[in-house]
């Protein structure tokens, strides 16, 4: 197995953020959207930096089934996202962001918290603030 080396993993983290900027919304698999490419917002990918955190971020550490690892991130700016009146259904659960080049879906993330629409004929706005990790194996 290979072992990256803090530099390098910034360098992965860097180019993977440079490969797309533009933040769109899923509801599972499914992207929010109204037309190709209407539903979004653009970040400005910051430096990557230097992390620790366990290789699964959602499980608690642990030492041998969880442990820390170092990775790269890189956050993006905050992306405000509006989803116009009647875009979806009442109660559609916006839980995964995307990320773009273009129209071309690169990778999908799931959302700090859900979001639930519980009226559907009304604008709503959601605040994105992407991460991209490179651990590297």
């Amino acid at each position: 197995m290979s072992e990256y080396q803090a530099a390098h993993r910034r360098a992965y983290c860097a180019a993977g953020t440079a490969l797309g900027n533009r933040i769109g919304l899923f509801a599972n698999n499914t992207r929010i959207d109204t037309t190709p490419s209407s539903v979004f917002g653009d970040t400005a990918w910051g430096a990557p930096v230097d992390i620790n955190e366990p290789r699964d971020p959602k499980q608690p550490a642990h030492a041998t089934n969880n442990p820390n690892v170092d990775k790269a991130q890189s956050t993006g700016s905050t992306v405000t996202i509006t989803i116009p009146a009647g875009t979806v259904a009442n109660g559609t659960v916006i839980n995964r962001y995307g990320v773009f080049n273009g129209a071309t879906l690169l990778r999908t993330e799931e959302l700090s918290m859900s979001l639930v629409i519980n009226d559907g004929s009304q604008v709503a706005q959601v605040d994105v603030t992407p991460r991209h990790k490179f651990r590297g194996e």
